[in-house]
């Protein structure tokens, strides 16, 4: 009996595309297999021309969840990355933004307070190898100065995907923006630039997410 139940759930989710009402707001849910692709079990199939904001899509892909809410409105442009956000519809107005993964893994690494020499380029301090279909996406980057020391661009910490040569995200005090994923199963590292001219004396917070 219990295979039976858990083939039911397997097939569920590989299914082609359902819908059901939201009990909360009676708007309709989504749930696919792939986030595009133009076909029925993809998310981008939907047509969003009588859709409305909030309404919601979930999409199970190699094992994990991925929950999108509907911006009629946006105009915004399908994303790249290996779990795209946002995803632009076939048809119809709007984008499905992601707005939470519950297959996500946090990470946290602080630096012990250090003294970092003038003339680092580029210098790993930390890096990471992700398994076969994980990316990392950075959450927070940030530099602690010793009290009393004035920040400068000439001392510059980033996160940089390795394996295809690409930075990530980078800052000299906080990091702010939108930073950029990984790609699915790469090597990530974590660098430090200092052209002050003097040792910098500091710790470096860098938190991150793996999917």
């Amino acid at each position: 009996m219990k295979r039976i139940f858990f083939a039911l759930i397997y097939l569920a989710m590989t299914a082609t595309s359902a819908w059901a009402t939201n009990p909360y707001d009676g708007t309709q849910q989504y749930t696919f297999g792939s986030f595009t692709g133009g076909t029925d079990n993809a998310l981008d199939s939907v047509d969003t021309t009588a859709l409305a904001d909030g309404y919601t899509a979930t999409v199970y892909n190699n094992g994990h969840t991925y929950n999108y809410v509907l911006d009629i409105d946006s105009e915004a442009s399908e994303g790249s990355q290996t779990v795209p956000d946002p995803i632009e519809p076939d048809t119809g107005p709007g984008a499905w933004d992601l707005y939470h993964t519950s297959s996500a893994k946090e990470y946290t690494i602080t630096t012990m307070h250090t003294s970092w020499a003038d003339g680092l380029s580029d210098t790993e301090i930390w890096r990471t190898d992700l398994s076969a279909g994980e990316v990392l996406t950075p959450t927070r980057l940030e530099i602690m100065y010793k009290f009393g020391t004035t920040s400068s661009s000439d001392f510059n910490i980033d996160v940089y995907d390795d394996t295809t040569s690409t930075e990530l995200w980078s800052t000299y005090t906080f990091g702010t923006g939108s930073p950029s994923s990984s790609g699915a199963g790469n090597q990530v590292i974590l660098r430090i630039t200092n052209d002050t001219g003097a040792a910098v004396e500091g710790c470096v917070n860098f938190s991150y997410e793996i999917q």
